[in-house]
């Protein structure tokens, strides 16, 4: 079971989340901290294995907590749960660091595939987001990358901002898995990255 940190200063979303989270035999919540700056000291003294973190939160935002805490914990799962849909906020937090960004809109089954889809070390992004990253930052970040992919990987990295897996890619372009891993390891050595997260924050940035 993995236990869950919640940093979000509207204490009765968070008490809804954790109630929410009761019965999942995946996760447990561990804390609830209601200020920015009580996120690393909660983090020092406690064993969590995914943090869900709010964006504007009093003492210290939420760019700000991961900031600081990636040094520290550069392998801890961060999930971003917000109502902000703004192209700003959501690159924001991808640059300094997070791994996902849910809405607060976001029902049960998409929480849950959220934190499943961060506790593996891929990226999550609400679908209502996808359409507006999309839009406002097309792939990829230069001239010189666009022509260094092929219309597959082009294709691949459009799936693997969107959230999917390779086995769920596989599906939808009718190959192995093993090929889409080897085009994605391509992809990552094309664009002189290592991870899914850098993937997507690159794209953020045009």
């Amino acid at each position: 079971m993995k236990h869950i940190l919640i940093a979000d200063d509207h204490r009765l979303f968070a008490e809804g989340l954790q109630f929410m989270l009761t019965y999942s035999e995946a996760y447990q919540i561990v804390g609830i901290v209601c200020n920015g700056k009580d996120v690393l000291p909660f983090l020092a003294a406690h064993p969590v294995d995914i943090l869900l973190l709010d964006v504007q939160m009093p003492g210290m935002s939420g760019i700000e907590v991961t900031r600081q805490i990636r040094p520290k914990f550069p392998d801890l799962p961060i999930l971003t749960v917000s109502m902000q849909t703004d192209y700003a906020s959501v690159r924001a937090m991808f640059d300094a660091g997070v791994n996902g960004f849910c809405l607060k809109s976001a029902g049960r089954d998409e929480l849950l595939q959220a934190l499943d889809r961060v506790s593996q070390g891929l990226v999550f992004l609400s679908p209502d987001l996808t359409t507006v990253l999309t839009r406002v930052a097309p792939l990829p970040a230069t001239p010189e990358l666009i022509h260094s992919l092929t219309p597959r990987e082009n294709e691949i990295v459009q799936l693997l901002i969107e959230g999917y897996s390779n086995t769920d890619i596989a599906e939808q372009l009718f190959v192995s898995p093993r090929t889409v891993e080897t085009h994605r390891k391509n992809i990552y050595a094309k664009l002189a990255i290592h991870h899914i997260t850098e993937l997507t924050t690159l794209m953020l940035k045009k």
